[in-house]
């Protein structure tokens, strides 16, 4: 017999899914636009210098503490009583700030020598200082933001996020194209947001929670969360370590080619993954509570892989024509990362699921083990295919780094969490889009651009129309699906945010 908790905890985790679905959309609407302007307003080298001091911000923020956001979410998801889950989190907050000053000082006296190393002389080495003070600001906001995830304050989540984003949009509009400050104007106006809104996010969250310190409390964090460290800088490096080897074995302008096509390729993630991610997080553990079995697990992963799918394809077809359209055309040869750059990250989506079984079961121990196979061998692919293959040779590193990621992930979440998976279904899926994009990158090439993009779309729309007529999705399935698209607006403006007690 079904536990009703679970069609309750159905509607609930979709709305949200809705909620934070909508918020992204809107968000990466407003920040898509920034892709365009630095693609136009910055030279390929300039937008390559950013990455590679914006991948620097992002290491050091893993370092120094970026860990305790989500194990301070995931204290707070365990607690059932409400103080207790309050002072889940201003322990893991009051600590993080004190720690996030003492990142700022190891990362400005940092500054000088890693630059160098980069960049061979200090043109750029005021920018790095200015990057310390981004760090802090996000630092400072995990804890704040992972509070707002885990009480599922998707309203308020999504409203603080699509205010600090069309901040840093319109401020870098003003520095970038109005004063012409280029490089400077980009990473100045993350800076003055980030403080902003660093400042709001704390002084919110301590209101809310009080200033309790549990030292118990803040002992089991410790354990719970430092194995997170290794296997965030593993995984940091699966992310954007290939920046850095473009940057030392080609220049400055084949890191930002790569780059616009990276980011194009993860467009799939942030409109479908971004939403689900925020969910997920406090709602697998209620999951794994309510459910009679983990039949529930294998059908949101088969959701999950069906909407990264069904937006990933147009991005494929279409990604030379959308380079084209947004960049200038020192940049156009970055379409060819783009479907690479979605198929790794079809693996990378379809991983979280098994990876969801460290975090339930408190087996963290695993996760510096998956991220450090996978990122040594990485590693090993970048050093070899790189000097060959350009800046191609960092999209296939990844995306057979990404593959194995998800082979060892599942290996290892099976045997303490077994749960059955539709694999055959996820192969059938991303089986048929990849025949249908070579469909269209190959007999549609020799036609004029109008009828190519015409015939791209009815592939585009093809799509789902053969995995409804596969039945990948059963009966009950579309049911389903078709109720909560009826129902949903219902469901957003009747239902609270507040997480409902168990």
């Amino acid at each position: 017999m079904r536990n009703p908790n679970v069609a309750d905890n159905k509607g609930h985790v979709f709305r949200h899914f809705v909620v934070y679905g909508l918020g992204i959309v809107l968000m990466n609407a407003a920040g898509f636009l920034l892709i365009p302007l630095y693609a136009r307003y910055l030279s390929t080298a300039e937008f390559g210098i950013l990455e590679i001091i914006g991948r620097c911000v992002e290491i050091s923020t893993i370092i120094f503490a970026l860990w305790l956001g989500m194990t301070s979410l995931s204290f707070y998801s365990k607690e059932t009583d409400e103080d207790r889950k309050n002072t889940a989190i201003s322990t893991g907050l009051i600590p993080l700030l004190a720690l996030s000053i003492c990142s700022v000082i190891i990362f400005l006296a940092l500054a000088r020598p890693i630059n160098h190393y980069f960049f061979g002389n200090d043109r750029y080495l005021y920018l790095f200082r200015m990057a310390g003070v981004i760090m802090f600001a996000e630092l400072s906001s995990s804890v704040p933001m992972a509070y707002l995830q885990a009480r599922m304050a998707s309203g308020f989540y999504i409203g603080i996020s699509l205010a600090r984003l069309l901040s840093t949009l319109v401020l870098t509009i003003v520095a970038v194209v109005v004063l012409n400050m280029r490089l400077k104007g980009v990473i100045l106006s993350n800076m003055i947001v980030g403080l902003s809104f660093a400042f709001i996010l704390v002084g919110y969250t301590l209101y809310k929670t009080g200033h309790k310190f549990d030292w118990p409390m803040y002992k089991k964090m410790l354990t719970f969360g430092l194995p997170f460290v290794p296997g965030a800088l593993f995984l940091f490096m699966l992310n954007n370590g290939d920046r850095f080897f473009i940057q030392r074995m080609l220049d400055s302008s084949s890191v930002g080619v790569y780059s616009l096509g990276y980011k194009l390729g993860t467009v799939g993630g942030t409109f479908v993954l971004g939403p689900f991610i925020k969910v997920w997080g406090p709602y697998m553990f209620k999951l794994d509570r309510d459910s009679e079995d983990r039949n529930a697990f294998g059908r949101y992963f088969l959701f999950l892989i069906l909407a990264y799918c069904l937006v990933s394809l147009p991005l494929a077809l279409f990604s030379r024509e959308i380079i084209r359209i947004i960049a200038a055309p020192g940049y156009w040869e970055a379409y060819k990362i783009v479907p690479w750059s979605l198929v790794a990250y079809l693996f990378w989506t379809a991983a979280i699921f098994p990876d969801s079984a460290f975090y339930i079961t408190g087996k963290t121990i695993y996760k510096p083990l998956v991220m450090g196979a996978a990122a040594a061998l990485i590693f090993l692919l970048y050093w070899l295919l790189i000097p060959v293959y350009g800046i191609m040779g960092g999209a296939y590193a990844t995306l057979i780094c990404f593959a194995v990621y998800l082979g060892l992930t599942w290996f290892f979440a099976h045997r303490i969490y077994p749960v059955k998976y539709p694999l055959g279904k996820f192969a059938y899926v991303l089986g048929l889009g990849i025949a249908l994009y070579l469909i269209g990158i190959t007999f549609l090439a020799g036609l004029s651009l109008w009828l190519q993009v015409v015939l791209k779309c009815v592939l585009a729309l093809v799509y789902p129309g053969l995995i409804v007529a596969s039945r990948v999705l059963d009966k009950g399935d579309l049911q389903t699906a078709r109720l909560y698209i009826v129902t949903m607006w219902g469901k957003i403006t009747r239902t609270s945010d507040a997480v409902p007690t168990s």
